[in-house]
């Protein structure tokens, strides 16, 4: 099921990574990060070491599919439930909604905690937020599922944060295909 003409994950939004692995496809400066630190604390191994577990737990945020974040919001979405409970109760009944325009966010909050022997020293923090502002599109519901999706367009937008300070932000549009089946449906009642 391709949901998206265009990025699929938030790292394809961020970096243009095209389907190639670059790691986490961005290099983070963790001085900012570790700011609270005295320096000499840390040793260049035990830093390289702390740079390799921030940038692998970027890696794994950046993996974020977006039609997943899609297909979540769609689920929480009232019109939708609401037509997926009422086919529920009216085996053989189909509904169309149409989808004004509206909002899917999604974010995360991981961190990599920095601790020195038993002793914590900091935790470094990142933040990934994704936006989809969904137009033009309508919906097949059907036994309680939506079954498929026709036309619509969504402008993505994500930003990546390090301990606060901005990493990445990009914004593109996307084109729904004019038809999409979605098989058996996804259970919205």
């Amino acid at each position: 099921m391709m949901l998206l003409d265009g990025p699929t994950t938030a790292r394809d939004l961020l970096f243009d990574s095209n389907g190639t692995d670059h790691g986490s496809g961005v290099a983070v400066e963790l001085d900012h990060a570790l700011d609270g630190i005295r320096p000499g604390t840390l040793s260049s191994s035990v830093r390289q070491t702390i740079q390799r577990d921030v940038t692998d737990a970027i890696g794994g945020l950046l993996e974020l599919d977006l039609a997943d974040v899609l297909v979540s919001g769609w689920r929480k979405h009232s019109q939708l439930r609401a037509a997926g409970k009422r086919t529920l109760a009216e085996p053989g009944t189909r509904e169309t909604v149409v989808l004004a325009e509206h909002r899917i966010s999604y974010e995360a909050h991981p961190y990599v905690d920095v601790v020195l022997d038993v002793a914590p020293l900091t935790r470094v923090e990142l933040t990934l937020q994704v936006t989809m502002d969904v137009t033009g599109l309508e919906a097949s519901i059907s036994d309680g599922r939506l079954n498929g999706l026709s036309a619509g367009r969504a402008v993505v937008a994500a930003s990546l944060q390090l301990a606060g300070a901005p990493v990445a932000r990009r914004s593109r549009e996307v084109r729904l295909p004019a038809e999409i089946s979605l098989g058996d449906g996804l259970r919205l009642a």
